[in-house]
């Protein structure tokens, strides 16, 4: 089981993705959003969206932590790609 901030409001988890070490990725649905979030292997979580975005969907996450996906925002959908500033963050 997963539990991300404020998992009593938090109206949906996905896991689209885990890597080697055991770190995951996937989406929550809150305050009418998808929003993204990774969770490493110890149960640290930190939750991210683009800049600017309306909806965060990942869709994979390598061995080194880089997570791939798309996001919507006012101007239609993009990919992204975030890259961890430490390793499994």
């Amino acid at each position: 089981m997963i539990d991300l901030p404020n998992s009593a409001s938090n109206q949906g988890t996905f896991i689209f993705g885990i890597n080697p070490k055991g770190t995951v990725t996937g989406n929550y649905f809150l305050n009418n959003a998808y929003h993204g979030y990774v969770r490493t292997r110890n149960g640290t979580v930190t939750t991210f969206d683009p800049t600017g975005a309306t909806g965060t969907s990942p869709a994979s996450i390598n061995p080194a932590g880089a997570i791939t996906g798309n996001y919507s925002d006012a101007n239609g959908t993009h990919g992204f790609v975030r890259i961890p500033a430490q390793p499994d963050e």
